[in-house]
């Protein structure tokens, strides 16, 4: 299992206890590292220059479906979190078929933001994981490539990879 993690200056601690738990990381830089992520939020100034190529993760503020067809980036976050209202029979996920066959297209992958649901508020926390239950069902039945991320810039914020599997299994059998 991996996790996609913000460190800061303080790799050694996460790879200590990520060896404990089981997990490989993957260290996500606002900057260009050798070997590591680049993580880009859509409102940044050099977003236009950076946000095409590998190891590129995107933080979507807007319209996901552009992000994908412009961009093609490897990774793309924040579908949960996207500042919609959701309906009384369908939660406004940020993700739909459409978005998940362009995922495909491009060698987009998912990255369902688990970090979003243990930091929240706890009025926040029910609809989150609701929204990525759905999300969820959608990369499974589209075939989109998917991973979950705690984004911990903290390593004791690190999750086991059994408890994530568990919470995925879960949240695959939930009705939403």
């Amino acid at each position: 299992m991996h996790d996609i993690v913000f460190p800061k200056n303080n790799e050694e601690e996460f790879l200590s206890i990520a060896k404990k738990l089981g997990l490989s990381l993957l260290f996500a830089y606002p900057t260009e590292k050798p070997g590591s992520l680049l993580c880009l939020d859509e409102a940044s100034p050099s977003f236009a220059k950076l946000a095409s190529g590998k190891n590129r993760i995107i933080h979507v503020r807007s319209d996901p479906r552009l992000i994908i067809e412009r961009w093609k980036p490897a990774f793309i976050t924040g579908l949960e979190t996207l500042s919609r209202k959701d309906r009384l029979n369908q939660a406004s996920s940020g993700l739909n078929h459409i978005i998940c066959g362009i995922a495909v297209k491009h060698h987009t992958t998912i990255i369902l933001d688990f970090g979003a649901v243990f930091s929240g508020t706890p009025d926040k926390q029910p609809l989150l994981l609701g929204r990525i239950s759905q999300n969820l069902k959608l990369c499974r039945k589209y075939k989109t490539p998917y991973i979950a991320a705690t984004f911990a810039s903290s390593p004791y914020q690190l999750k086991s990879p059994h408890d994530i599997d568990s919470l995925l299994n879960v949240l695959q059998n939930q009705k939403v």
